[in-house]
């Protein structure tokens, strides 16, 4: 039988043909499935990462990676830029409730955000459980850098004083809750989804230290010592500054210190309106400055003229005036006028001796015309005067005021024809 050699090369040909092609689709299918893996593998992962950012897991306080930052989405109807400037006031807000333990959560109104020049405006409305607070945040922008720098806020929540709240229906509280850009939930203890780019200012601190005092002996040379002391309460963020210097006395007597010294910071540390006492973080806008000056000091008395500068946003001026303390150093009690002038004498017989001289002079005004203009009365009670008067060596100083002018007046006992204390 005749070999057909041409075929079987043929056959030959072909066959290895479809096992080269047939070792390439193997090939394929199997760089598929591997290809298919791998975005299993990213699917799992992916899957993963948004379990995480779902459920965290917890970490120790201070110990939080930082989140990647985030590209804030427009809000309806407002451009990129503009939901960033309302993210950035809101985390500024929420900053606020967490420095100055702001309870609960509030509403946020946004009105529409104001320019001047370089620097922006916007009203606010915060709407808590039976409160609505009208605010105004400010701030400029380094749009190179979509970097915030707020400052000189209006924030009367932080305040928590019910003076600056509206009524339910204020007028501007309707307006803002109908008609505002921005709307969102801020509360100190939930984190709102944008990431922190600005500056602030800081927040209240507090210091109670002793001053220094140079080339000064403390020892009075009477058996104790005076120790002047710094009082400061600084909030940039509610512009509040408030320097009190003040007197404190190292007594022998532990108890007798300690009652002596009550009394010289209640002199010292006095409210406004009816507020007994001074209490900083319930202020806004206010720049106090307090001081004194040694009037007495000696074995039975301190005495001292208390001097205060002060300055509220919203007030036409500045105020300042004086006011007077003088301790009995035996009791530790504070010493009323009545016990130095005697009962049945008048602030008005006394005043009108002609032997007291004023130490301010308004607009060259004499002692008895200024005297003229207090309009005293025969009948008003020493004890108006007990805090508005001090001690000499061998006198008295009585600290009047009519309007917003006070001038403290001074005499001599023996002129006064008293024997003095």
């Amino acid at each position: 039988m005749r070999r057909n050699d041409g075929g079987c090369k043929s056959s030959c040909v072909r066959k290895t043909a479809v096992l080269f092609m047939l070792c390439i689709l193997a090939g394929l299918f199997m760089a598929g499935c591997g290809s298919a893996e791998n975005r299993s593998g990213k699917t799992m992962i992916d899957h993963a990462e948004r379990q995480t950012a779902v459920e965290p897991m917890e970490e120790p306080a201070g110990e939080r990676a930082a989140e990647p930052e985030k590209v804030p989405e427009a809000a309806p109807g407002l451009s990129a830029e503009e939901t960033d400037a309302y993210e950035q006031m809101a985390l500024y807000i929420q900053e606020g409730f967490r420095v100055y333990g702001i309870e609960g959560a509030y509403q946020a109104y946004f009105g529409p955000i104001e320019g001047e020049e370089k620097s922006f405006f916007c009203d606010i409305l915060l709407e808590g459980e039976e409160e609505l607070w009208r605010e105004r945040i400010s701030y400029t922008v380094d749009e190179e850098n979509a970097w915030y720098t707020f400052e000189g806020q209006y924030e009367p929540l932080f305040s928590g004083d019910s003076f600056w709240m509206l009524d339910e229906d204020d007028s501007y509280a309707a307006d803002l809750k109908e008609n505002y850009r921005y709307e969102v939930r801020i509360a100190g203890r939930t984190d709102l989804p944008a990431a922190i780019h600005y500056d602030s200012e800081g927040g209240p601190i507090e210091k109670d230290i002793g001053k220094e005092v140079p080339f000064r002996d403390m020892a009075s040379g009477y058996g104790y010592y005076v120790h002047p002391m710094l009082y400061t309460y600084q909030d940039e963020r509610l512009d509040i500054s408030i320097t009190i210097e003040y007197p404190y006395i190292s007594l022998s007597d532990e108890d007798l210190e300690e009652t002596v010294n009550e009394v010289l910071r209640d002199a010292f540390f006095y409210g406004y309106y009816s507020d007994d006492r001074l209490y900083p973080e319930k202020s806004m806008y206010t720049l106090i400055g307090r001081t004194y000056s040694v009037t007495r000091e000696d074995e039975r008395y301190f005495s001292v003229r208390i001097y205060e500068g002060n300055y509220m946003r919203g007030a036409n001026h500045p105020n300042e005036w004086e006011t007077g303390v003088t301790i009995d150093l035996q009791t530790g009690k504070v010493l009323h006028l009545e016990d130095v002038i005697g009962k049945g004498r008048s602030v008005k017989s006394l005043l009108e001796s002609g032997v007291f001289e004023s130490l301010i002079s308004w607009e060259n005004q004499s002692t008895q015309e200024w005297i003229d203009e207090l309009h005293l009365r025969e009948d008003e009670p020493p004890g108006e005067y007990d805090s508005g008067f001090y001690l000499l060596e061998d006198g008295i100083g009585i600290i009047t005021s009519t309007g917003r002018y006070y001038n403290c007046l001074e005499a001599k006992f023996e002129d006064l024809g008293m024997d003095g204390i």
